[in-house]
């Protein structure tokens, strides 16, 4: 490199070599001869002044995201302008049902998936390619071709700008949660369960408290039948017996006296002699003999 009077800078690819003349044998210093090529235009093109240091964390930088994507257990991708894959991890080559992740590079979704849910996810990604509105956190339910598998993930889609601030691709990461999702599946049929064996339990309770119900008028019935006349509704001579008893004893504990009052019904036999024991029984009105009853 050799710099002119007009303070320009030129280039030339030189060659030396030792001298041999005999001028120069026994004298102090080195001779050299060689030849040299004007390379200013060749090199000029070629010239690229770089920081040595910025290259190298540059290539650590590249190299640390690289390591990262790959050890973690999240799918991460990127995708072109057109959905095309131009970065995907191991995980989201297994996910897909591919050995490695360059069998993915240049495909898209519409090579995975089923034609409805690459149609969506196409949708989607065009409002973050064109608009710029990340897909944060969303909850899909992907099924792949391939595998004939399904899976729950949770999706992050954001778009990626080179140093003007266009949009030039998108990067996602998806988190697999089909565990999680299935556990929850499987805890939301658990209180289902539990909801329709409380209705059914429920049902059961009515059902039982109806019959204990039904089974204590009938109880009551009966004694009421054992105790009462069916034709007039009237004490019989059972519940008449009953009461004495009870009396007797009412008045021996307290050292009481008792009374007990007798009624007959005077010429009643007349009734059944003449009209028939039919029209006596209709006589009989229970309510009426009670009401006119007086001690």
């Amino acid at each position: 490199m050799e710099s002119n009077n007009d303070c320009s800078i030129c280039f030339f690819a030189a060659a030396w070599t030792p001298g041999r003349s005999r001028e120069f044998v026994g004298r102090r210093g080195v001779a050299m001869t060689g030849a040299s090529r004007h390379i200013s235009r060749i090199r000029s093109r070629k010239l690229v002044i770089s920081d040595p240091a910025a290259d190298t964390f540059d290539a650590f930088e590249h190299t640390l995201l690289r390591a990262l994507a790959e050890n973690v257990p999240h799918r991460i991708y990127a995708k072109d302008m057109q959905g095309r894959f131009i970065f995907a991890n191991r995980a989201v080559a297994r996910g897909m049902g591919v050995s490695e992740p360059a069998e993915l590079l240049g495909k898209t979704d519409f090579d995975f998936y089923p034609l409805e849910l690459a149609s969506e996810y196409y949708r989607q990604e065009q409002e973050v390619l064109t608009h710029g509105r990340s897909l944060l956190n969303h909850e899909e339910h992907a099924k792949y071709r391939l595998l004939e598998d399904e899976a729950w993930l949770i999706t992050t889609k954001v778009a990626v700008r080179d140093a003007n601030g266009r949009i030039i691709g998108l990067v996602g990461i998806n988190y697999e949660v089909t565990s999680q999702k299935a556990a929850g599946l499987a805890l939301q049929a658990a209180h289902a369960q539990a909801a329709e064996a409380a209705v059914r339990l429920q049902a059961t309770v009515a059902r039982l408290d109806l019959e204990v119900q039904e089974r204590q008028r009938f109880e009551q019935e009966l004694r009421h039948r054992a105790m009462h006349d069916t034709l007039t509704g009237l004490p019989n001579r059972a519940l008449l017996m009953d009461r004495i008893e009870l009396a007797i004893d009412f008045a021996r504990r307290r050292d009481h006296s008792l009374t007990l009052l007798f009624l007959d019904l005077d010429r009643f036999k007349l009734v059944n002699d003449s009209l028939g024991v039919c029209a006596a029984d209709r006589n009989w009105d229970g309510e009426r003999l009670t009401s006119n009853a007086y001690v």
